[in-house]
């Protein structure tokens, strides 16, 4: 083999050897909103890379309206795609349980509800069945929903019109109609790295053919050791979908993987070798290649030149 791919190209360049990119800390797309307060968690969806870090981070509120993430978040490693963020939802009230129905109560009289801890806006009860003054199990109907509720926070009685006093609830429901969404974005700071396929045995998730990864280590001009989503392995370049693991000398299990790369003319080869600056193509799809089967030709991660290289897909 000649010389090796050049590292800054295996795409695990990142703290632990871990590719992909970290999550920013800017977030964009802000929708919908109320009862937050800074500090509240959201829920991050994990790496797309096997042994990457999971991101950590709250939110930062102005009022009680998410505008971003709160100092301090943990950026994690790993991801090739921007995570999902998810917030706690938060909404109105659409039913409210009587707990102890109070005294001095008179149908049709309002109550007015605690707003959320962190924002929005109250509820307001209407009373619709009491006896001798104390609310019935049921007996209050939803006038004004309030906005911002959460699913831990179950509102007591801020004040009445009319006598009555001492109602308790023990649980609600609520909309969703207040919870957040946003969209995260990555950083760009790891290199383009080599785009392949893979399959590498895996006892405990099963296998299957994986697009993306990162090279940890080239072992020769046709086998890579690589991590993809199901984990670790060794992988040997063929040209058809990685599908399938072999034993070799030492009893090591090697899967399959796959490059692919383009001419200037936009056709297709699949490389079979690969060194630093050459490889070994083979041909596929339609008729009109630059090069033929067998050719060694050089290569790169931005764009192909007449007669000369092909650019590997990358990421």
């Amino acid at each position: 083999m000649g010389r090796p791919i050049d590292k800054r190209k295996f795409g695990n360049t990142n703290t632990g050897g871990i590719g992909g990119e970290s999550l920013d800390t800017t977030i964009t797309g802000i929708t919908g909103g109320a009862g937050y307060g800074t500090g509240d968690p959201i829920t991050i969806s994990a790496p797309d890379l096997e042994g990457g870090v999971q991101a950590v981070a709250t939110v930062l509120v102005t009022g009680d309206t998410v505008v971003g993430f709160n100092t301090g978040i943990t950026p994690g490693s790993g991801y090739t795609s921007p995570p999902t963020l998810t917030f706690e939802d938060r909404g109105g009230l659409t039913a409210i349980v009587v707990a102890l129905g109070g005294a001095g109560y008179v149908a049709t009289g309002t109550l007015s509800l605690e707003a959320p801890a962190t924002g929005g806006t109250a509820a307001v009860l209407t009373v619709t069945a009491e006896t001798g003054g104390v609310i019935d199990a049921g007996g209050v109907s939803i006038t004004t929903p309030g906005t911002g509720y959460a699913s831990t926070e179950t509102p007591g009685q801020a004040s009445t019109s009319g006598a009555g006093a001492g109602v308790t609830f023990s649980g609600h429901t609520f909309n969703t109609s207040n919870t957040a969404t946003a969209t995260a974005t990555l950083t760009t700071t790891t290199d383009d790295a080599v785009l392949f396929d893979s399959f590498i045995h895996d006892s405990d998730s099963g296998s299957s053919n994986i697009t993306g990864g990162d090279i940890v280590q080239q072992k020769g001009s046709k086998i890579f050791e690589i991590t993809n989503a199901q984990g670790t392995g060794l992988c040997r370049l063929v040209t058809s979908t990685p599908a399938s693991v072999t034993a070799i000398e030492g009893g090591k299990t090697v899967g399959e993987m796959r490059m692919s790369g383009t001419d200037s003319l936009g056709k297709t080869y699949y490389v079979t070798k690969i060194s630093g600056r050459t490889c070994t193509v083979s041909q596929y799809g339609a008729a009109g290649w630059e090069f033929e089967d067998g050719a060694k030709v050089g290569w790169n991660l931005v764009s192909a030149t007449v007669g000369k290289t092909i650019v590997l897909d990358n990421a």
